[in-house]
């Protein structure tokens, strides 16, 4: 997700967030609200920051600037603003939590706007899964604030991610381009293109990149002799097998052998997803 928007990230933008939900908390409990925050790290926030609020309830962020809170949090807050037991989340209950941070996202984003600096605000939205991605995603340092027992986060982005390496391995011309092409866009760095299995040995050793992808069949060696080849020489690169074959005495042997993962060609969100979380 590429978002061209600068913001200026300082320990000011961090107290206007909180500033924010204090504010919106306050149309519903009264003004005289307890804060407790905690920072875990603030420290070298860069200037300029490319960045874009992602804007919700629950889930593992890895992005540029996140605010959320967790299910179990929102239940209690969904409690508060409707005034009822609430042991699940029903429509009533996201309509409410979700207009709250509609206008904690508003009130940010007006203040920010009179030191002549905009925002992009995702939606709010319950997220779901182990992680949610954003493409230039870097390590976050965590500030952690409380407004009525009710927990929030803010995910900063600090230190650029180095980019996952790659050596694509494929007798197709066409796919080991377009394969690199789409890595590419990806967010990862495409460091070897290898069309034989010799060729891709000598490179794997040569570059010691995070990632093989690698085929099956080709005109030399196969990609499995590869692999046995990789892990006898005790090569730390993740491999994965990229294949037209689906064979389960194949996926077996890789297995056995130690690959670590076997995915189907062509290149999909799948094998993206995959390779990010090697």
């Amino acid at each position: 997700m590429k978002v061209g928007i600068t913001l200026a990230i300082d320990a000011r933008c961090i107290n206007l967030i909180i500033d924010s939900l204090e504010s919106s908390f306050a149309v519903f409990f009264g003004s005289d609200l307890p804060r407790k925050l905690r920072l875990e790290t603030i420290k070298k926030i860069p200037a300029n920051l490319q960045t874009h609020i992602v804007n919700g309830i629950t889930g593992d962020f890895v992005g540029n600037l996140v605010v959320s809170m967790s299910t179990n949090d929102s239940l209690l807050l969904g409690q508060k603003l409707m005034g009822t037991e609430l042991k699940e989340h029903n429509e009533i209950s996201v309509k409410v939590i979700k207009e709250l941070l509609n206008i904690t996202t508003s009130t940010f984003a007006d203040q920010l706007s009179k030191e002549e600096k905009n925002i992009s605000f995702t939606p709010p939205a319950f997220i779901s899964g182990d992680k949610t991605d954003i493409i230039w995603g870097f390590p976050l340092v965590a500030v952690f604030f409380e407004l009525q027992e009710i927990k929030f986060m803010l995910g900063l982005a600090l230190d650029e991610r180095s980019p996952k390496t790659v050596v694509v391995v494929d007798d197709s011309e066409l796919l080991r381009i377009s394969a690199a092409g789409i890595l590419q866009l990806s967010g990862f760095k495409v460091i070897g293109l290898c069309a034989t299995g010799k060729e891709a040995l000598y490179q794997i050793e040569k570059l010691a990149p995070d990632i093989v992808l690698l085929d099956i069949e080709m005109p030399d060696i196969s990609g499995i002799q590869v692999l046995e080849s990789i892990r006898a020489k005790q090569i730390k690169s993740k491999v994965v097998m990229f294949t037209s074959i689906n064979n389960s005495a194949i996926i077996k042997q890789a297995t056995a052998l130690g690959v670590d993962g076997y995915m189907l060609k062509p290149v999909n969100d799948k094998l993206i997803k995959l390779l990010r979380n090697l």
